[in-house]
């Protein structure tokens, strides 16, 4: 077996542990204060990259770099445009296709159902693997489907302005019935419940990821309370991805405009709190990933998909050092 194929057999692990820890819903604690658990995405991390509030303050602060760029060009003096995404309330029906696997249209919340939606969707195409694991009459295969689409599609409340995190039922059943079944449902099930308010946005405890490719959060950046917990663990989804791309020998420039999209990710409040912005688009994205080598570009793609992103066409906005 050659060397190639080996790396290429570390990737596809590591990928696998990634994709299989999507919709991973978890309690924080930053602090005093309980940061409650994340709808979606993917590790728990044991070093929060958190910042004390003196230097939290007293830091240069910088706006998120643009992708096309490739580099820190924009400090928080400047301005940058931001693409209008989404309203901050929006709830949308999954596809048929999951309505289907999960046997329930209730709606959800748009950017966590774009999110999320073609991850689950390529998981409904290799279930079969699951299913030959579980058996594919068993009740432990209705409870970890029921687990899955729970865990990555909490429902939206019926006037769409709240959502319910936790509260599996079936996560009991599975752990008493299906202990022998090899398949670990931790991060799934122990979660608390939490209910959050999807216009309500709220200013992170941390002003950086701690990671080089990633610029500072600017100061009067906030972000959706819901998605908090998610940006809290998103230092070690990237660290993640790195390996990933180590593993898979990408160069050095084309790597860190990969990284600088997953820092990029998770999209922030207008100054209003009535839209989801994005610092940057689908082109943008697109562009960042033509440097993959071939062998990698599909692996990446089911990580970082670039349709989460607000296309160019999107309504801008300015957005200023101090809002809006």
């Amino acid at each position: 077996m050659s060397k190639v194929t080996i790396d290429l057999k570390m990737v596809t692990n590591l990928v696998l542990l990634y994709f299989l820890s999507f919709g991973v819903c978890q309690n924080i604690h930053y602090g005093q204060n309980n940061i409650r658990s994340d709808p979606f995405n993917h590790f728990d991390d044991s070093k929060d990259p958190s910042r004390d509030e003196e230097s939290y303050h007293g830091s240069k602060k910088q706006i998120f770099n643009k992708i096309s760029r490739r580099q820190r060009v924009a400090s928080i003096s400047e301005d940058v445009i931001a693409y209008s995404l989404d309203q901050l309330s929006s709830c949308r029906q999954p596809p048929l296709k999951i309505q289907n696997f999960c046997r329930d249209n209730s709606s959800v919340p748009a950017f966590l159902l774009s999110k999320n939606a073609r991850k689950l969707d390529q998981f409904i195409d290799n279930y079969v693997v699951i299913e030959k694991q579980l058996g594919s009459n068993s009740i432990c295969s209705r409870y970890f489907k029921e687990i899955l689409c729970q865990s990555n599609l909490p429902k939206c409340s019926s006037d769409r302005q709240s959502i319910m995190i936790g509260n599996i039922k079936q996560c009991r059943q599975f752990s008493h019935q299906c202990r022998n079944s090899g398949i670990q449902l931790n991060r799934y099930c122990n979660v608390s419940v939490s209910n959050y308010t999807l216009a309500r946005c709220v200013k992170p405890p941390f002003n950086s990821f701690g990671i080089d490719e990633c610029s500072d959060l600017p100061a009067n950046m906030t972000f959706p309370e819901w998605m908090i917990p998610n940006l809290l663990r998103q230092s070690k989804s990237i660290a993640s991805l790195k390996s990933i791309l180590n593993t898979a020998r990408v160069s050095k420039d084309c790597s860190t405009g990969i990284l600088s999209l997953a820092c990029h990710e998770i999209p922030f409040c207008s100054a209003d709190s009535t839209m989801l912005l994005s610092a940057i688009t689908k082109q943008e994205c697109r562009k960042a990933k033509a440097c993959l080598p071939e062998a990698i570009k599909v692996i990446i793609g089911s990580i970082l998909d670039c349709e989460i992103f607000p296309d160019s066409s999107a309504k801008t906005i300015k957005y200023y050092k101090n809002g809006c």
